[in-house]
């Protein structure tokens, strides 16, 4: 069982007097990457655990990998915790714990297959969650509302606003009331928890000019059409070679899956140990490429 940090203790404590003084509301606890979303989670389903036993709780995100990740923190938290998933993408579908780790994509449409209604409803990433009540999460949410008009919802997000419709607990739609507790990446910054981010400044330029948006992001396969080019990919890891000299190892992020292959290509061609992750790498050669990546052999 981890200890927990100053800040995260009064993130908790924040959390559990907001929702006493503020019965059936749905706050955030807005946390950066870094200031550990997924042990607040853990913690956080293991004090009503011991509070209120056997209470219904579903912790809900879009990715299987950040259902394993919060899996993995609650049973190091909470030893002997009654605990599955429901993702198609794990191939688990259990909807009878105490505590179901789902993604909304398997889920969203099973809301009255439960055993028993959700009372509590955990959300990481909850960004992703637009105003727009037609959605997935918000027909799941809508459903455990008819199932249990209590049910409490809480997002946990680095990320309090869209791009597309604002902040997350204005305007009329909004799931979310308020902010419960804040953990500012300045604070992070400023009692030594991360490093600051280090902006040299670059020669290539990425030229975007036609690139159309979609809800608030570059269309995707747009933006890798106009960025995968060879001379804007040879440029950019020259100076990649040349800012990140003194690294141990480097982390570099693609458009997409074609552009990943070109710059994996053009290190390779440079003496560059390398290997690609994509969302279709394969469980296994994905925690093998990252076992060796922590090893410093890529």
């Amino acid at each position: 069982m981890k200890e927990l940090r100053t800040y995260q203790k009064a993130a908790l404590t924040s959390t559990w007097d907001y929702l006493h003084k503020n019965p059936q509301s749905h706050p955030l606890v807005v946390a950066p990457v870094g200031a550990g979303k997924s042990l607040l989670i853990a913690e956080f389903a293991r004090l009503i655990q011991n509070e209120y036993p056997r209470t219904r709780i579903v912790m809900l995100t879009h990715v299987k990998e950040l259902l394993e990740q919060n899996m993995a923190e609650l049973k190091e938290q909470f030893i002997g915790c009654d605990a599955g998933f429901y993702s198609a993408g794990l191939k688990q579908k259990r909807l009878n714990n105490d505590i179901t780790f789902a993604s909304i994509q398997s889920v969203w449409k099973r809301a009255n297959e439960f055993n028993r209604a959700p009372e509590l409803i955990l959300i990481d990433e909850c960004h992703l969650i637009p105003h727009n009540t037609q959605t997935r999460y918000r027909k799941f949410i809508d459903d455990c509302l008819k199932l249990n008009p209590n049910v409490i919802v809480i997002g946990f997000t680095g990320t309090p606003f869209r791009a597309d419709s604002g902040r997350l607990d204005e305007g009329e739609t909004r799931l979310f009331d308020s902010v419960a507790y804040e953990i500012s990446m300045k604070f992070m910054f400023d009692e030594g928890y991360l490093c600051r981010p280090v902006v040299p400044e670059t020669n290539t330029i990425l030229d975007v000019t036609g690139v159309h948006s979609r809800g608030g992001d570059y269309i995707q396969s747009e933006l890798e059409a106009a960025v995968n080019k060879d001379e804007i990919t040879n440029s950019c890891i020259d100076e990649i070679l040349h800012y990140g000299k003194d690294r141990h190892r480097w982390l570099i992020f693609a458009a997409g899956i074609k552009h990943c292959e070109s710059i994996a290509a053009a290190l390779t061609a440079r003496g560059i140990d390398c290997a690609i992750v994509t969302g279709k790498t394969p469980k296994a050669q994905r925690e093998a490429i990252i076992e060796r990546y922590n090893k410093g052999e890529l």
